[in-house]
């Protein structure tokens, strides 16, 4: 196994899976020609944006081929716009190569378990996630300025079944931390919802709670979340 571990990854205007990196030739991975797969394993991992510590709320795992492409051809998707822009910057950079792969099925890991998808369905062509890269903070700091207090109404709602929500309790909450206990942190916001995690003594809950309608900006997001607090109020 020779990881690479300086990747971006992201979607062509026609939905391929693409991945760009620094490499040197003195790899394996990196030796590989141009127009010939070769076996790889692919991880990415979601981490919460909370800057005082380290939440991964899920992972995606895939088996498959990569495909390295040529100079000329990774020169003409990048002129084209055809690849994300965080992609494009790695592939154009001196020892920068850009990869297809290709998977025909996908494991996610989350805290509600283990999921196989087929990958096509895991994304559509065209379609920009939200949060994207530019606004995932911003996305994080709009949830966090509800204040503490709000986020453990918000979670204390929804483990009493007051508003919408599906609520799990992990009792192997690490003790070695107690600057932790009842604190509540945003572990992702999404399109459809909400996670949370609420740090106790005893353990951790952690929550998702829907949204009334899919949100696709910021604005939409502090909306829905207002709605959160009302419901909760109710």
């Amino acid at each position: 196994m020779h990881p690479m571990t300086l990747v971006s990854h992201g979607r062509t205007t026609t939905g391929e899976f693409v991945v760009s990196t620094l490499v040197d030739e003195s790899m394996p991975v990196g030796a590989q020609p141009a127009g010939q797969p070769f076996p790889v394993r692919v991880e990415i991992v979601r981490e919460a944006p909370a800057p005082h510590l380290r939440l991964v709320s899920g992972s995606i795992h895939m088996l498959g081929t990569m495909t390295w492409l040529d100079e000329i051809e990774t020169a003409r998707l990048i002129a084209e716009g055809a690849i994300p822009e965080h992609v494009a910057f790695l592939a154009s950079a001196a020892g920068g190569r850009l990869g297809f792969v290709n998977s025909r099925r996908a494991v996610v890991n989350s805290d509600t378990g283990i999921t196989a998808f087929q990958i096509d369905v895991l994304g559509e062509s065209g379609i920009v996630p939200f949060p994207g890269r530019k606004d995932d903070l911003a996305c994080y700091d709009t949830v966090e300025s509800l204040s503490e207090d709000n986020l453990s109404m918000i979670c204390e709602a929804a483990r009493t079944k007051q508003i919408d929500g599906v609520v799990q309790f992990h009792p192997e909450f690490d003790k070695s931390c107690p600057h932790l206990y009842d604190t509540v942190v945003c572990v992702d916001a999404d399109p459809h919802g909400l996670s949370l995690i609420q740090f106790r003594e005893n353990g951790s809950f952690q929550a998702f709670v829907p949204f009334d309608v899919p949100v696709s900006t910021i604005t939409e997001l502090r909306e829905q979340l207002d709605l959160l607090l009302i419901n909760c109020d109710q």
